[in-house]
């Protein structure tokens, strides 16, 4: 006589199991997703063009604001004191920039580095400015440096990459 055929009674693994044969991603995903969405929610508008991991990038460049605002009027106004704090905090948080680059969009953290590097360059040429016995004398190659240096590094990257996104909204708008 042969063994009578028996299946197995299906077991439900629970919620965990539920949700992942349903939307293809794990019980601790989903939740994590619904915090996430909780969260842009509320504060989206203060940490949407960061990266997720970089939500708190927002508050690191309120400190660096800070830093240039606050740290700098400990010291004497217009001293070579003042101008090397400035250049430190500058300095610091350009390299903290390059090193994270907390946007989600490449084009952003590209935008953000060409000003930090401005303002680096704009610090180095007043301590330059400082240091010149006769900076009278070269002020116009002085001027023609920080208009050429905003206008490489500010200006025409800013009009670039809006242009830029303004195509990729374009492209996205169009019927296929």
């Amino acid at each position: 006589m042969g063994r009578a055929h028996r299946r197995r009674p299906e077991v439900d693994a629970g919620p965990q199991h539920r949700v992942s044969e349903h939307f293809g991603i794990s019980l601790k995903d989903a939740k994590n997703l619904i915090r996430d969405i909780r969260f842009n929610n509320s504060y989206g508008f203060l940490i949407s063009a960061y990266r997720s991991s970089m939500y708190f990038w927002e508050s690191v460049d309120m400190a660096r604001k800070l830093l240039l605002v606050g740290l700098i009027l400990m010291f004497g106004r217009g001293s070579v004191l003042q101008l090397a704090a400035a250049l430190s905090v500058s300095v610091f948080f350009m390299a903290a920039h390059i090193h994270f680059m907390p946007f989600k969009l490449p084009l952003d953290n590209l935008l953000r580095l060409t000003t930090e590097v401005h303002t680096v360059l704009t610090i180095v040429l007043a301590i330059t400015i400082k240091a010149d016995s006769q900076a009278n004398e070269r002020h116009a190659g002085y001027n023609t440096f920080a208009v050429a240096t905003f206008v490489a590094l500010v200006v025409l990257p800013f009009i670039i990459i809006v242009a830029a996104k303004l195509r990729s909204v374009q492209r996205a708008l169009e019927p296929e």
